[in-house]
């Protein structure tokens, strides 16, 4: 975010996009105890540090972002829960942003299912090949 000219697109899968809600998202498999130990100590105190998670946190960013988007999230994963991608989303469909969404049903952080890492690499190549792989290259050379 600190060059959004650089880049063509942008992948998010399943990213934290507010590192704050590491900590106050309750339903988190890291969440409570964990978060209060450890991640305080990874990221800094929710209550003192605020200047620092509005730093690191893409949604505080999202502003910068100007190149199309493609986020994945599982539906039931704990560890970076789908609220992080659905803000985030939000965010840059309210900018006027493109964005691909996806979210894969039943998965967690990551997928298991031999379809769906299919799925998602076939996404992923499309969305690669649309704004900078031979599909892009061929729009640019028509007009």
């Amino acid at each position: 975010m600190k060059n959004p000219d650089l880049y063509k697109c942008g992948i998010n899968w399943v990213g934290v996009t507010d590192v704050k809600m590491l900590f106050t998202v309750n339903w988190s498999d890291v969440a409570g105890p964990v978060m209060d130990n450890i991640g305080t100590k990874m990221h800094g105190d929710p209550k003192t540090d605020e200047a620092y998670f509005k730093k690191v946190s893409a949604i505080e960013h999202a502003d910068k972002i100007k190149a199309p988007v493609l986020m994945a999230y599982g539906s039931e994963d704990r560890r970076v829960p789908l609220i992080h991608g659905e803000k985030m989303r939000d965010q840059l469909l309210k900018q006027g942003n493109t964005v691909e969404w996806m979210v894969m049903t039943g998965e967690g952080h990551g997928w298991s299912k031999e379809s769906n890492n299919i799925k998602w690499g076939e996404a992923v190549y499309r969305f690669i090949d649309r704004y900078i792989g031979q599909a892009a290259g061929s729009k640019a050379a028509q007009q």
